[in-house]
């Protein structure tokens, strides 16, 4: 049982030494690397490791570029992972060890927010909460078997809620999914104006994804200033949890700005591009 690694980056110099530097610490058995045309030296750093360097040179989506690389991935099971993440130490045995019966159709998860900025520290503890009302919005699979990935057809490249739709296609399969407590580290960019603008490209999608999956009109409460409730009490959790001030309101900052840059979206949604 061999397990790949799949990677979709653009501009990620500051963190893919660290994403790829860890998997190959770890002695991994395929990584697979789909650049969406960076200009910031991340290709350069990829070309030091002993992975599969390809290019997007297409869509330029996320979707299409996971697309591409889903093609090369000759393992049993796909691992999907953010240039701006890295595994922690012991991460690919343990998950072979998971796997070793070839029972699981698909693993979620966790994802921690690393980091010693305010920001990373708010995201994590905003996160946590999150997943305390609603633990499908925030963990989901990351891990899929090949076959199961195959048998969907990969990601959606018409779509941007890729990681949502693509669970929802693998859900009618009716795979065997193990929730483990393995977990990958982030050390995204978080920001206000950052939440901002993932605000207006996520939004474009909504409706789409919504008329789809009916049972997901939930999802239109992300709308502003329909959330506002929502991230207030988001925020309240964080207070209660932390009784850290700052932190609590840093994460009604983020939700508030990622709020209204989905009011925005509605009239105005860039194409979400790598």
């Amino acid at each position: 049982m061999k397990i790949s690694y799949l990677i979709v980056v653009k501009n990620k110099a500051r963190t893919i030494d660290r994403c790829l530097g860890s998997l190959v610490k770890e002695g991994v058995d395929e990584v697979v690397v789909v650049d969406g045309g960076s200009t910031d030296g991340t290709s350069e750093i990829i070309d030091r490791f002993p992975v599969l360097h390809l290019y997007d040179e297409g869509k330029g989506n996320i979707s299409a570029a996971r697309n591409i690389g889903l093609k090369k991935c000759n393992r049993d099971y796909i691992v999907i992972i953010d240039g701006d993440q890295w595994v922690p130490n012991g991460f690919h045995s343990a998950l072979k060890r998971l796997l070793a019966r070839r029972e699981y159709d698909a693993v979620i998860l966790h994802e921690v927010w690393i980091g010693s900025s305010i920001w990373a520290k708010t995201r994590q503890a905003e996160w946590v909460e999150v997943a305390t009302l609603r633990h499908d919005w925030v963990y989901w699979p990351r891990v899929f078997s090949r076959s199961v990935l195959s048998q969907v057809g990969g990601w959606n490249e018409d779509i941007f809620i890729e990681d949502f739709d693509l669970w929802n296609r693998v859900k009618t399969l009716n795979p065997k999914v193990l929730k483990s407590n393995l977990a990958i580290y982030s050390d995204g960019n978080v920001s206000p104006f950052g939440e901002f603008k993932r605000g207006t490209e996520g939004i474009s999608s909504l409706p789409k994804y919504v008329q789809r999956y009916p049972k997901e009109w939930q999802r239109f409460l992300a709308i502003a200033p329909l959330s506002w409730p929502y991230d207030i009490i988001i925020a309240l959790k964080v207070l209660l949890k932390t009784t850290n001030l700052k932190v609590a309101v840093l994460t009604l900052v983020l939700r508030i700005a990622k709020s209204i840059g989905r009011f925005i979206g509605l009239f105005y949604h860039p194409t979400r591009q790598l």
